[in-house]
């Protein structure tokens, strides 16, 4: 979880991966008018993250009811968005948290997303940061991606894993 351009598809996939276990790039999953809107540059609204989100849990369900693991990105800005994906004792966020000025140059250098550097501002006055009651683990995502995996190995396991 994260705004935009704080690295959650790029850890995700390498954690799915290292984990040999499904990954979800969430991004995927919004309707083409979520898109749209962002591509214009217009914030989404907790109105339009709902469809998306139940999208995510239909995914999130069928992998508890499976007993099997799975890595999915998503921004999971506001805590009622994590409420609505899951609070299950084995379903866990990643906060991949970085600065703004960091994150800013991140989203100018890319290319080929929908989500403008424009919307950036939006993103982080939406975020609510994880409390100590949710099941998270807060990651300095300027660190590389080996160093996070690591982080994440120590704490973590996916069902089913040999890991």
């Amino acid at each position: 979880m994260g705004v935009s351009g704080c690295g959650k598809s790029t850890l995700g996939a390498a954690l799915a991966a290292h984990w040999r276990v499904p990954f979800y790039e969430g991004d995927d999953y919004h309707p083409p008018t979520n898109i749209e809107r962002m591509q214009r540059g217009q914030p989404l609204e907790d109105c339009h993250r709902l469809p998306w989100l139940h999208n995510l849990r239909e995914i999130i369900q069928k992998h508890l009811d499976q007993k099997s693991s799975a890595v999915i990105s998503c921004s999971g800005l506001k805590r009622i968005y994590r409420e609505l994906l899951g609070r299950e004792s084995n379903l866990w966020y990643l906060w991949l948290d970085l600065p703004q000025p960091l994150l800013s140059t991140r989203l100018q250098n890319r290319h080929g997303h929908f989500m403008p550097a424009s919307l950036l501002h939006s993103q982080l006055a939406t975020l609510e940061a994880p409390t100590p009651d949710e099941q998270f683990l807060q990651l300095d995502a300027s660190q590389p991606t080996p160093l996070m995996l690591a982080r994440i190995d120590q704490l973590l396991k996916p069902v089913g894993s040999p890991l």
